[in-house]
């Protein structure tokens, strides 16, 4: 036995974290210091592999993480074909943010993390139409804004049907904790908007996949200043 070997072991069999006990044992676990962390001095006992590694002790176990993820939560709602995520603070609540994609009219939906129960609950649903995409989320003078980005009027390709590519993505305000609608801007299967700031003004940088004008795949990335 190796800390390497268990690593790999683990690893291989999904788990975050790796533990090697007694010289030869290697366990795989999810969850890490179930039975509280011990003095090291009481893993003392040498890997048969390796002589210079210690593998544990008699009932504890030395342990490392395996570079894998450890799955926490599983979000509600979020497999109608999410596209994008997004995250933010404010006033001290964190939110996540979800966009729905499949069939085109999906909620997109917002979570707030519970510090109750330690996970994310529903907070809002947001009806979007257009096939929306992916979320931005930016904030102005303290206060929060939300633009989702939108790519077509049906969920069906038709590349020579110029106005099932001619959408708005719609712009949401938080209020209180909650968003409403507070504008729009026009889209042509735009994915994806970025937010930045120049000499104190603000902006909105879009990226369509077609061109307004014609319909054609040789799009236009557009500016906009926010006022």
């Amino acid at each position: 036995m190796t800390i390497e070997y268990c690593i790999n072991h683990c690893f291989n069999h999904g788990s975050p974290y790796a533990g090697v006990q007694s010289s030869s044992q290697c366990f795989c676990g999810t969850t890490y210091a179930k039975y509280s962390q011990r003095s090291e001095s009481e893993c003392s006992t040498i890997c048969n592999g390796n002589s210079q590694q210690i593998c544990g002790g008699s009932w504890r176990n030395s342990v490392y993480t395996t570079g894998r993820a450890e799955l926490v939560q599983s979000l509600d709602e979020s497999n109608a074909g999410s596209t994008g995520i997004d995250t933010f603070t404010n006033n001290g609540d964190t939110y996540l943010v979800v966009v729905n994609h499949h069939n085109c009219i999906q909620n997109t939906i917002v979570y707030i993390w519970d510090k109750s129960t330690d996970e994310f609950q529903i907070h809002q649903r947001i009806p979007v139409e257009h096939c929306p995409y992916r979320s931005t989320i930016f904030k102005v003078g303290g206060e929060v804004f939300m633009i989702i980005t939108t790519s077509r009027t049906e969920s069906r390709d038709a590349d020579d049907d110029f106005e099932l590519y001619t959408t708005s993505s719609p712009i949401f305000k938080l209020e209180g904790s909650m968003f409403v609608s507070y504008g729009a801007i026009p889209s042509h299967e735009c994915y994806d908007i970025t937010f930045f700031e120049r000499d104190g003004e603000y902006f909105l940088g879009q990226s369509n996949k077609r061109n307004a004008n014609s319909g054609t795949t040789n799009p236009i990335f557009n500016i906009y200043q926010w006022v």
